[in-house]
């Protein structure tokens, strides 16, 4: 058996508390708005390039696709602010990691109508995905809520039953990209169907959890995949399980495998706002926690 630190997995190569590069473009954005004293689209994309092609600031092994795919257009002459991918031409577009700078940016707006709006425009930058789209649609609000107290369980509960459950989904999804012998021999329409035809099934966490253990409702029930139609559901129903706790429900989000690490940046965005202190070890464990304070600080002072 390796030890846990040669055990191979997308972001090997980072020693504890280091960044990935998801969270590292988090502060990327902040950084730009802090810097400039207001979010501007055209500067964001100015230091996204600087900080992607500056030798030496990413230490992450893996480089989500939407990245490869935005820089293969960019390379070609495209403008900035078109090189985004469509989710229709490549199915991985719809992932996780659409929704997290989109999720803090959209908290400069005063309300969540607004916030909305700010949140769907930035994630035209990067990701063109229906999907994003549709799960940004619940969690700004939801965040917002959170932000400004509102009970977190009921807040949730009612905020959960506004998504829609995808209709292949857990053990289907994976038996379908076993029989296709992995994704990438599906065809593209069939794919596209796959992950857009939504159930008439709103997502119901207290009957979730009431009648399925954590045993099947991860992995056999939502998929662990890096996908929003899934993941969305998944970390709604580990926050409701853990009551809003935060190190449970972050503990229980890592033990979930699959795409954990950028789902568990949107659960902590949720389970952060709903509690009432992060345990300050889990803070300090990060190897920058002094510049990240520093730039989350300055980054509220414009809130």
């Amino acid at each position: 058996m390796p030890r846990l630190d040669e055990r191979y997995h997308y972001h090997h190569g980072l020693k504890a508390g280091e960044n990935t590069l998801g969270a590292n473009l988090v502060r990327v954005l902040m950084r730009s708005v802090i810097t400039h004293g207001s979010y501007d689209p055209d500067t964001f994309l100015e230091d996204f390039i600087s900080y992607m092609t500056t030798p030496g600031e990413n230490r992450d092994p893996y480089c989500e696709i939407y990245i490869r795919a935005w820089f293969e257009n960019y390379t070609q002459g495209v403008a900035p602010e078109l090189c985004a991918e469509k989710q229709r031409a490549n199915w991985s577009i719809g992932s996780h990691g659409g929704l997290i700078r989109p999720l803090v940016l959209s908290l400069l707006a005063k309300e969540p109508y607004k916030g909305l709006g700010v949140a769907l425009t930035h994630q035209q930058l990067t990701h063109r995905s229906e999907n994003i789209a549709s799960a940004l649609g619940v969690l700004v609000p939801l965040l917002h809520a959170l932000v400004q107290g509102e009970e977190p369980m009921k807040t949730v509960s009612r905020y959960a039953k506004k998504v829609r459950l995808i209709k292949i989904r857990g053990d289907e999804l994976t038996k379908t990209y076993h029989d296709y012998q992995g994704p990438g021999n599906i065809p593209k329409e069939a794919m596209w169907k796959m992950h857009t035809d939504f159930s008439d099934e709103n997502l119901d966490v207290e009957r979730i959890l009431e009648n399925y253990p954590d045993g099947e409702i991860i992995g056999k029930f939502f998929s662990t995949a890096c996908y929003p139609e899934h993941g969305l559901p998944l970390l709604l129903c580990l926050m409701q399980r853990n009551r809003g706790d935060f190190r449970a429900s972050l503990l229980a989000n890592t033990n979930a495998g699959g795409d954990n690490v950028h789902r568990g940046m949107i659960l902590g965005l949720l389970a952060g706002a709903a509690a009432a202190e992060i345990p300050e070890e889990l803070k300090r464990g990060l190897s920058d926690h002094t510049g990240i304070e520093k730039e989350i600080k300055a980054f509220v002072k414009l809130i």
